[in-house]
């Protein structure tokens, strides 16, 4: 299972996607935020356009530190914004919920320094490059 942390220990967003997601191109993921004293995990699906929509936004995101990189999976069950002011701070915005557009909702921002997008970035691209050999 491959686990795509963005954040520190206290503030995160975390994604484990398994291992069957290389094969298939889609998986039910583990998705989990962290938020100080708030904490949530939800089982949501994604594919391998949401992972890879989101890396087209965090490259130049990272670049610029301007500009926005979005996961918004068609189920709506997850979201996550991640928004720069240009001068090295990352907003994460964003929310999850209990079941696919409905039941109980944790939304939730924190704000985040540049320095998390390298390990996430590589973990995104790797995580697709895993999933284009199989597919090939």
């Amino acid at each position: 299972m491959d686990a795509l942390h963005l954040g520190s220990q206290s503030q995160f967003v975390r994604i484990s996607v398994p291992a069957s997601f290389s094969g298939e191109g889609w998986a039910q993921v583990t998705f989990e935020v962290a938020d100080q004293c708030f904490r949530g995990r939800v089982q949501a699906f994604l594919e391998r356009s949401d992972f890879e929509r989101l890396l087209q936004g965090l490259a130049p995101l990272y670049e610029s530190l301007a500009g926005s990189a979005e996961l918004s999976p068609l189920e709506a069950q997850v979201s996550v914004v991640l928004s720069g002011n240009g001068r090295g701070a990352i907003a994460v915005a964003g929310f999850a919920m209990a079941h696919a557009a409905f039941g109980s909702k944790l939304q939730f921002e924190f704000e985040l320094d540049q320095t998390y997008l390298p390990p996430f970035i590589a973990g995104l691209q790797a995580l697709l490059a895993k999933s284009e050999g199989s597919h090939a």
